[in-house]
């Protein structure tokens, strides 16, 4: 049985990599304002995601928002870097396993994910995807956008050169499955690897 899908897009954030800002933000509001733990991953977060900042800009702006303008001393890119890579620690139970049952299908895989600089650095450290995919798209790079803003998965599809009926899209996020869904990409919610895999299964997938 072999899937209809030209492209098999998966996510790379808790259906690969584990993580969790939670962890982070435990961290944060114990030694920083109160403000900043809790917009860490929001406001400027976006923007470093989409490429926009560079982690110099992104500690700057949360030290000028957050911390009182200060970037130095206690508070340095590098610390903010550190504090930041605390909330990706490990890899999805299951995942690895999975991706070796995928392998046959490299040239139709793709890795879509909103991540930055450090987040990519990270996942580098943890898992190589290379051998596992035909490219990876990374917010933060070329794509420059965000999964739910405007005109992003029609990007993708112009990118790969396939139309929506070519894709089967993998993400743990219902906002991220819903922006694929209004163009008419099929989608499969992770919830865990089992489910996944069964759901694959049922779309020709040999795993």
């Amino acid at each position: 049985m072999n899937s209809r899908f030209r492209i098999l897009l998966i996510d790379i954030g808790n259906v690969i990599i584990d993580a969790s800002h939670a962890i982070t933000h435990k961290v944060l509001i114990k030694g920083y304002p109160k403000e900043m733990a809790e917009k860490f991953y929001t406001d400027f977060y976006l923007d470093f995601n989409r490429g926009k900042l560079t982690p110099e800009e992104f500690a700057t702006a949360l030290a000028t928002n957050y911390y009182g303008g200060r970037v130095y001393g206690t508070f340095t890119v590098k610390l903010m870097q550190s504090l930041h890579d605390l909330h990706i620690f490990g890899l999805v139970k299951g995942a690895p396993e999975l991706l070796e049952k995928l392998r046959r299908y490299k040239e139709n895989i793709v890795f879509l994910t909103n991540t930055n600089i450090w987040q990519t650095e990270r996942e580098k450290q943890l898992i190589d995807l290379q051998p596992y995919c035909r490219c990876i798209l990374r917010s933060h790079e070329k794509l420059g956008k965000l999964k739910t803003d405007e005109g992003a998965f029609e990007d993708v599809l112009r990118m790969l050169n396939v139309e929506a009926k070519d894709v089967l899209f993998v993400d743990d996020s219902q906002a991220n499955i819903n922006a694929a869904k209004k163009l008419g990409i099929e989608t499969i919610l992770f919830e865990n690897v089992e489910q996944t895999t069964q759901a694959l299964v049922s779309y020709g997938y040999e795993v």
